[in-house]
């Protein structure tokens, strides 16, 4: 994220209860919960009450997720990195067009 817009988006994410969890893997996911593994130190933890787990990867696209639920729903949308990698603000762009047609 460029520096101007980074701070005003996590500021924002943190008001509301965001956990980040930077240096971490994610080993187990569970109906409202997920198990993390910190990839310096090896310890594991499970948190639990979780709501949304949101994915930083490598820039790649990953669609797993799309492909796994096309057909399955009424209306399914690809957006950001289940298209082509994508900055922040490119995924931002296109999920808020997404909102904005639904």
């Amino acid at each position: 994220l460029q520096p101007l817009v980074w701070r005003k988006i996590y500021e924002r994410l943190l008001n509301k209860g965001l956990v980040e969890s930077a240096f971490t893997e994610m080993v187990g996911l569970g109906e409202g919960s997920v198990t993390l593994r910190n990839t310096v130190t090896g310890r594991e933890e499970s948190r639990e009450s979780v709501d949304y787990v949101v994915f930083a990867d490598n820039r790649r696209a990953v669609d797993s997720l799309y492909q796994e639920l096309k057909g399955r729903i009424t209306e399914l949308y690809a957006v950001g990195d289940c298209l082509a990698p994508r900055t922040v603000e490119q995924a931002m762009y296109e999920g808020h067009g997404v909102g904005r047609r639904i």
